[in-house]
């Protein structure tokens, strides 16, 4: 095992963990997202702003808003030559209220919709014009339909008229300013001046509405009213009836005459007293004569007269007494009536006066003019539509950037795998091989060959000293990640070097054709180092070997035996350097053999593209075959986006 020193093991150490992105919020960072991407936002600005204002100027109709301003009367207007006036409104919070929900109310609008024929408006009644099926309106109502698993009922007069009605309620308002009396009547339409008749029609409505409440309210007073006068009129009439007869049945005497009977009633009572007296005075006498007796016989006889007398008078006093009482309770009845009769036939006229002089609790103090325009207000739609396309764009740009895991700067492919990044090469293709290799003959790929320059210094300072020659493994994450054109440079540029140089192509989707020759397998096995067919130079202008690691009838599984291990180390005593050019690692489990046979690894990233858990899980894998990495390049890379991309800055492990 080679000692490395402690900053690489530490490194090592480091890369054994799984790559995890460190969350971090940096402003600068997120602006720089913005501003690579303003394209797109400004694109996405101009498409909803072209919707906008094609919509605002093209599509809404104008629409003018026309007021009507109404008052409440807190006191009434007083009636002449009328003791009763009409009860002061409520000017309370909930009825005022309700008065401004009235001003909306079906009656109102119908009354409205009536009084201007709006029923022959399309603008209000939209079943006058034709709506196409693929209209919005009409897709909206299918849409709801489905949803709600009903169907669109028949259009019959009634559904036209409630219809326009809710129309017409969508384009009148009914509001109160706080702490007033007044309410405002609000009517939009397509047309100023009708939007000012709707206002001032429904302000009229509702005041005519108040006053013929008020006359229907008088009038069913007045019969209520005269009901009740009639009743009473035939009551008073019955009671006096009642009066007359009782008078003349009874024969009932005044108050005087029957104070006259009692005190005769009274008189005779003292005669009967003197007279009893008497008897029980001729009786005390004892004498028995018959003038005694006559005289006795003669008192008792007036006695007895007397009392039939008193008792006559005394049942004639009780009779008229019980009909004078009778006939004052009838009389006291009578009056109540006559009473009850003449308030409510007084209030029967004024109420039959009050019927013409119904006054409204609210009057029109301002009457709706021209409507002034109200919409659509096109300045608010296009800053909106600027609004929403800005927040749009920048939520693609958010969306787009967020889908973008992979690696776009040196700084950031060295903070995930703590190794140093050698070079940074440009997207340069690699059609064919053999183009490339003379392309690269020919010094006609000058950023490569700066790029390979430096990676070869870097390389040839971290060799391992060996009697042998130095062997370097040139692999990548995934697939299509660059690592055969670095290869092939480092090759050529190590071979230009003066170096003996074979490169071992163990990946058959690199180069093809172009390493198809005597595999490394067939050598090793052999044992013929000396052997012409050793080392493969397939064209002029190549400055190095390229042997293959299989023929095409054989599987990578030889890459597994020992036979591989020897060919390779009788390569290693004839070359000075060997560049494997292996498969990717992550995808290739025979990567990890060739790692073993080899002294230094480079790691070659795509721009853009490999992730960084990609790249992190195969530096892990290297180490733990304890290899050591000489570094990694970032391939591919497109400078003119590399220049303005928003790359965050990344916090370097320790290393």
């Amino acid at each position: 095992m080679t000692d490395w020193p402690d900053s690489q093991t530490r490194a090592a150490a480091l890369g054994e963990r799984d790559y995890v992105a460190r969350p971090s919020v940096d402003l600068l960072h997120l602006l720089r997202i913005l501003w690579f991407g303003k394209w797109v936002i400004l694109c996405v600005m101009a498409v909803w702003i072209g919707a906008a204002g094609y919509y605002a100027f093209a599509i809404a109709q104008p629409r003018f808003t026309a007021t009507a301003t109404l008052q409440v009367e807190v006191q009434p207007v007083s009636l002449q030559d009328v003791s009763e006036q009409w009860p002061n409104p409520d000017t309370g919070v909930a009825s005022l209220n309700t008065e401004v929900t009235i001003l909306t109310s079906a009656n109102i609008l119908g009354q409205v919709v009536a009084e201007l024929d709006l029923l022959n408006d399309p603008e209000f009644n939209r079943y006058l014009t034709p709506m196409s099926p693929y209209a919005p309106r009409a897709i909206r109502t299918r849409l709801r339909h489905f949803l709600s698993g009903t169907s669109e009922a028949p259009t019959g007069p009634l559904a036209v008229y409630e219809k326009t009605i809710e129309n017409l309620r969508g384009a009148v308002t009914a509001n109160r300013p706080r702490d007033t009396y007044i309410f405002q009547i609000s009517a939009t339409s397509g047309d100023a001046d009708k939007a000012a008749r709707i206002a001032n029609t429904a302000a009229n409505i509702y005041i005519q509405n108040q006053i013929a409440a008020k006359d229907d309210a008088a009038r069913e007073a007045v019969g209520w009213l005269q009901g009740r006068v009639t009743e009473l009129e035939s009551k008073l009439h019955d009671q006096e009836t009642a009066i007359t007869a009782l008078i003349s049945t009874a024969q009932i005497q005044e108050d005087g005459k029957l104070d006259a009977l009692s005190n005769a009633v009274l008189a005779l009572d003292s005669q009967i007293g003197a007279t009893e007296a008497a008897l029980a005075q001729l009786q005390a006498n004892g004498s028995e004569t018959v003038r005694n007796i006559a005289e006795a016989q003669q008192v008792a006889t007036q006695l007895a007269e007397l009392q039939a007398e008193r008792t006559r008078l005394q049942h004639q006093l009780s009779a008229q007494s019980a009909g004078l009482v009778a006939l004052h309770q009838m009389q006291r009845e009578a009056e109540a009536t006559q009473t009850l009769y003449q308030a409510y036939n007084r209030r029967l006229q004024e109420t039959r006066v009050q019927q013409g002089l119904a006054q409204p609790n609210s009057r029109i103090i301002a009457a709706a003019t021209a409507g002034q325009y109200a919409g659509p207000r096109k300045v608010y739609i296009l800053a909106l539509a600027m609004l929403v396309g800005a927040l749009t764009g920048i939520a693609l740009v958010m969306l787009r950037q967020s889908f973008r895991n992979g690696v776009y700067d040196v700084k950031h492919l060295q903070d995930i795998g703590g190794v140093p990044v050698l070079a940074s090469v440009a997207d340069t293709a690699l059609p064919r091989p053999r183009k490339f290799i003379n392309r690269l003959g020919q010094n006609r790929l000058p950023a490569l060959a700066k790029a390979v320059f430096a990676i070869r210094s870097h390389v040839q300072l971290g060799s391992p000293s060996k009697a042998a020659g130095s062997c370097l493994l040139c692999i990548s994450a995934v697939a299509e990640e660059g690592a055969a054109e670095i290869t092939l440079g480092l090759a050529q540029a190590l071979g230009q070097a003066g170096q003996r140089v074979l490169l071992v192509s163990a990946d058959p989707d690199a180069l093809g054709k172009l390493a198809r020759g005597l595999s490394l397998v067939t050598v090793g096995a052999a044992g013929e180092a000396d052997t012409p067919n050793a080392a493969l130079r397939p064209f002029a202008g190549c400055s190095f070997d390229i042997v293959n690691t299989h023929t095409c009838d054989e599987s990578a599984d030889l890459i597994l035996t020992d036979a591989f291990a020897e060919g390779l180390s009788t390569l290693r005593a004839r070359y000075d350097t060997v560049l494997i050019l292996g498969p990717p690692i992550n995808t290739h489990p025979e990567t990890s053999v060739l790692a073993r046979q080899a002294d230094q690894a480079l790691l070659c990233a795509r721009w853009g593209r490999t992730s960084g858990a990609e790249i992190a899980a195969a530096l892990a894998a290297l180490r733990n075959h304890e290899v050591r990495i000489a570094g990694t390049v970032l391939t591919k890379v497109n400078h003119r986006k590399a220049r303005r991309w928003p790359v965050p800055r990344h916090s370097a492990l320790p290393i």
